[in-house]
């Protein structure tokens, strides 16, 4: 099964989230009606206007954005005092309930809002660092759900109060992770906001994830990151034009992840590839399952092509307990998508029909550090073969 496709078209959009999976954090209540969070976002490149997504991760608790503003910093621990801050505005407005998510565990899908774009020029850093940095200042009202309840079993991470987190696109997965000493908040939720858009000074390749643990990854923070992340990495080392964005969650069926994918396509903004397993073995292991998968990928990919987004098609490693025949069989049909772009993991990962044991986490299904980098370098060569690294 090969890995060809027709290539994407380059567009200026970059995206950042903060990790695949971040972590909850209850600021408490603040002053007057509003409490202030503060974040930084770095990029790989220079940046002219910047959109933020806000995302709801409760399906009973508002999250009302009462104003948001954004500034460009010359070096992480710059004083905010001293910024120029510009106004971030929700279809003209300056505040915005975002919508309730729906669904329960880890089918829950977030609702969530693009703000319209600010324009903003990058600045230059004056401490050394290559990584362009946004600061992101959002005022939410006290009842405001920003963070998830925790789900995982993820380590928790120290934070001082006031934090400051960012998030370095870099070659070693672990910079993406900055601790501060503090107290420590809950694991395995997500703040809010968790993704910019930026727009590019140059042309480049977006490319957002979905799915279940075979994307997401497993294992503890610091060793946390998927295939996508991988792939962010090679892309700066290799000085590639290509960010990647990781919304894949632990233990998702096959349905939820079409869910969410529809409703990212639904929201505008939208990213020059979106990729996809041909299966997930949360919503079973039989013939009829693997039929089913194979619907909402097609439909998925049909919705992709009319929005004008590359689906890529990740084709299923072998997994102990799921016939053999099935998987090829799945992969087989995601080959026959003309105008997907194809990435070939079960070649990769296989030996002998079998989940091979150096890129196995011991379970014969989830994929190790290791396997996680050699997928990588599967959506590297497919995209080398596109003309887009």
């Amino acid at each position: 099964m090969g890995s060809g496709s027709s290539g994407p078209t380059a567009r200026d959009l970059g995206e950042v989230r903060l990790l695949n999976r971040m972590q909850g954090l209850d600021i408490g209540a603040g002053g007057g009606n509003s409490r202030i969070l503060d974040m930084q976002y770095t990029n790989i490149a220079a940046y002219t206007g910047v959109r933020v997504m806000y995302r709801n991760y409760s399906s009973s608790q508002a999250m009302t954005v009462q104003g948001a503003v954004v500034a460009g910093a010359a070096n992480p621990t710059v004083d905010g005092n001293t910024l120029t801050w510009s106004n971030v505005l929700f279809s003209g407005a300056s505040s915005i309930v975002v919508p309730l998510g729906s669904g329960a565990g880890s089918d829950f899908i977030p609702g969530f809002v693009i703000s319209d774009e600010v324009s903003l020029n990058s600045v230059a850093r004056n401490d050394g660092g290559s990584k362009v940095i946004l600061r992101v200042r959002t005022a939410y009202s006290d009842n405001s759900n920003i963070c998830s309840v925790p789900s995982t079993s993820w380590n928790s991470t120290n934070i001082a109060t006031g934090y400051q987190f960012i998030r370095e696109l870099s070659t070693n997965p672990l910079a993406n992770i900055k601790t501060y000493s503090g107290t420590p908040f809950d694991a395995g939720g997500s703040l809010s906001p968790d993704a910019v858009f930026f727009r590019m000074a140059q042309p480049y390749y977006s490319q957002e994830s979905y799915g279940d643990s075979l994307t997401q990854s497993t294992g503890s923070v610091d060793t946390s990151a998927g295939w996508p992340q991988q792939t962010q990495f090679l892309a700066a080392t290799d000085a590639a034009r290509i960010t990647t964005a990781n919304y894949a969650v632990i233990g998702q069926t096959h349905t939820a992840t079409y869910d969410t994918l529809t409703a990212r396509l639904a929201a505008g903004t939208l990213p020059t590839i979106m990729t996809m397993f041909g299966h997930s073995i949360n919503s079973g292991s039989n013939q009829a399952a693997f039929d089913a998968s194979w619907v909402r990928v097609q439909a998925a990919y049909a919705s992709c092509v009319s929005a004008g987004v590359t689906f890529g098609a990740c084709y299923n490693p072998p997994s102990s307990g799921v016939s053999d025949t099935l998987i090829q069989q799945q992969n087989t049909r995601l080959s026959t998508l003309p105008l997907a772009i194809k990435f070939d993991f079960y070649t990769a990962l296989q030996l002998g029909g079998v989940l091979n044991p150096l890129y196995d986490n011991g379970d014969g299904v989830h994929i190790n550090p290791a396997g996680q980098l050699v997928m990588a370098g599967v959506v590297k060569t497919a995209y080398q073969g596109a003309g887009i690294w």
